[in-house]
């Protein structure tokens, strides 16, 4: 048996108006983002339906990462899931 468990947010971009990057651009801005904040990109990845998955970061890169957005003017929805496997 799995238990799954979610929290989820989204962090809008306020004030600033939306910019129309494609899904190559943003991947490549977030990468590149991502190195100079010191975070290993062999732990990144991207999944087929576009969705970015970043292994073991801390919290607080991923709050800049968030702040990143907002400076793009992009707006975000963070999901943390715990997953419990019971066996």
């Amino acid at each position: 048996m799995v238990l799954e468990l979610s929290k989820s947010f989204t962090h809008s971009c306020g004030k600033m108006p939306a910019k129309a990057y494609s899904d190559e651009q943003l991947k490549d801005m977030l990468l590149d983002w991502m190195t100079k904040q010191g975070i290993d990109t062999s732990k990144v990845s991207f999944s087929s339906d576009g969705t970015l998955q970043i292994e073991g970061t801390p919290n607080l890169k991923l709050h800049s990462l968030l702040l990143k957005a907002e400076e793009l003017g992009l707006k975000m929805k963070y999901t943390k899931k715990t997953l419990i496997e019971i066996c």
